[in-house]
């Protein structure tokens, strides 16, 4: 009752907006006491902006509050977990102590601006979540279930964005989800929008998850068909040129993990399949053929200027490598500037501390140091998922998914910070604990 009166009384004086995003972190944790795997869930469907909030601060605080209390809740297992997954908690730990040391060193001793400092920390920090995800992970049918939800989630996320792009309207609430019309960038198409909400790689993850279930023949070809279009649907309308190509290499590469079986079994149906539904579409709707084509070739025109997206990026690595040179080993510190203000472009206010290549964005910020621990934190995992995919206890079809999404980001992050970004983290975080435990006779 005193709750409810509180609530109350403050919903009279406060938006409506704020009052959830208040109550979100108790509710998150009352939930956490009894349901876990919900309370993660729930956490991701806010970083996701598929739930309203106020702000990404409020989410990290979501964020950081499930973090913490499912570790209180489950203290108990962290040894045995922990003994697990060794190396991984060393890699883990080391990153987080060493970008504690560069947030300190970036506020007293270069004084970047605290807000761009809490900005780009705060989203490595969500490495954290690896912990309650391992701990809530450890059972093999709480991870099994976590997997197929997570594949839900991926195709709610794809239905999202597909209706964005359809009615030009946007439906994410989160501050990275953008809908655009595509006669408005370079290389577009006029009629036809470009819609991109965060959580890309979960995205990817079940494309790629559907398509090695769909090679080997698992089962459940009907659910996998399904979700195969659907997030197929979702990264075309993305209209990401780096998407798509990584996209290209990671279905060949999923084909040729699976095995001599699936590899043929692709090249006699898959492709021919392929060709045919792109022939359907150029009958039925040859806008979306045209817009993939345009959207393709205008990589020629890329370069002329600061108006290109290819121009601004290589206006910004060129500034990247003289601020790298300068400060090589512990770097400028999160938050810093590296750059001058290019262009007048309020849209884009961080132009100056922003950087589109996800490894110069960690060179320039934590050093070469912070850069190594990163990338040994990232390897281990995928090294872990190439060490035992061909064990035949483990669930290999979603390992395969991973190890190829992994494997496609490092090529992604020379065109987008996704190293950088909490929404594509937080992914990585939560589905490494769930792939390395499940196992084919739960796993879906």
């Amino acid at each position: 009752m005193f709750f409810a009166l509180f609530a109350g009384m403050v919903s009279a004086v406060l938006p409506w907006w704020f009052t959830l995003v208040l109550f979100s972190p108790p509710l998150i944790i009352a939930a956490g006491s009894r349901w876990p795997l919900l309370a993660m869930l729930i956490t991701m469907l806010f970083v996701f902006g598929v739930l309203p909030l106020g702000g990404p601060r409020f989410v990290d605080v979501i964020v950081m509050s499930f973090v913490f209390f499912m570790i209180a809740v489950y203290w108990r297992q962290i040894p045995e977990v922990f003994a697990r997954y060794r190396r991984m908690w060393v890699f883990l730990g080391l990153l987080m102590l060493w970008t504690g040391l560069m947030v300190v060193y970036a506020h007293f001793y270069r004084r970047n601006q605290m807000a761009w400092i809490y900005e780009e920390a705060m989203s490595l920090a969500y490495w954290l979540v690896l912990i309650p995800a391992a701990l809530i992970a450890y059972n093999e049918k709480t991870a099994t279930w976590a997997l197929r939800l997570l594949i839900l989630m991926s195709v709610i996320l794809s239905l999202l964005s597909i209706t964005q792009a359809l009615t030009g309207m946007r439906l994410s609430l989160s501050s990275n989800a953008r809908v655009e019309a595509m006669d408005a960038i370079s290389g577009g198409v006029e009629g036809i929008s470009r819609s991109f909400v965060p959580g890309i790689v979960l995205v990817m993850f079940s494309f790629l998850t559907a398509l090695a279930n769909l090679l080997r023949r698992s089962g459940l070809t009907a659910v996998w068909v399904v979700v195969l279009l659907a997030t197929a649907g979702a990264l075309y309308v993305s209209f990401g040129r780096a998407v798509w190509a990584a996209m290209g290499v990671g279905t060949l590469l999923v084909a040729i993990l699976s095995g001599r079986e699936a590899l043929k079994r692709f090249a006699l149906v898959g492709l021919p399949l392929i060709v045919l539904a792109a022939c359907l579409i150029w009958i039925v709707k040859p806008d979306v053929i045209t817009g993939i084509v345009t959207r393709i070739l205008s990589v020629r025109t890329e370069g002329a200027g600061l108006s290109s997206s290819l121009g601004w990026r290589m206006a910004e690595n060129h500034f990247a490598r003289l601020s790298i040179l300068s400060n090589p080993f512990i770097g400028i510190g999160p938050g810093g500037e590296y750059k001058p203000r290019l262009i007048d472009w309020r849209a884009f206010s961080a132009q100056t501390h922003y950087i589109h290549n996800g490894y110069f964005f960690i060179m320039l910020k934590i050093g070469l140091i912070g850069f190594i621990l990163y990338m040994m934190n990232y390897l281990h995992i995928m090294w872990r998922c190439m060490r035992e995919w061909r064990l035949p206890e483990v669930n290999t079809s979603s390992r395969i998914a991973l190890l190829a999404v992994m494997l496609l980001t490092l090529l992604l992050n020379f065109t987008q910070p996704e190293f950088m970004t909490g929404s594509t983290i937080i992914c990585f975080a939560v589905l490494a604990p769930c792939i390395l435990t499940s196992r084919p006779k739960l796993a879906v």
